[in-house]
């Protein structure tokens, strides 16, 4: 089940995902799967409570260093590559 929380700019959904009462969004930040997009993170004090463990813990995309670029941060790089 998708639990809708708002739109992105383009009309997109912004939303979480769960599975029974599992909050799958949350559960892969848990396990180092996911980073916290900050800019449409509603519940961002809980997501990033869940994140800094991970990241303390060197789990999933924590694991190597220097291995944690974002795809928002990814973006921008490619925007200052441009120029």
């Amino acid at each position: 089940k998708v639990v809708e929380i708002n739109k992105d700019r383009y009309g997109r959904t912004v939303g979480e995902v769960f599975n029974g009462k599992v909050n799958l969004n949350l559960a892969q930040v848990q396990a180092g799967q996911a980073a916290v997009y900050e800019a449409y993170c509603k519940k961002l004090a809980e997501y990033k409570a869940a994140e800094t463990p991970a990241k303390n813990a060197k789990k999933g995309i924590w694991a190597t260093e220097g291995m944690q670029q974002t795809p928002w941060a990814w973006r921008k790089q490619q925007k200052l590559d441009e120029n």
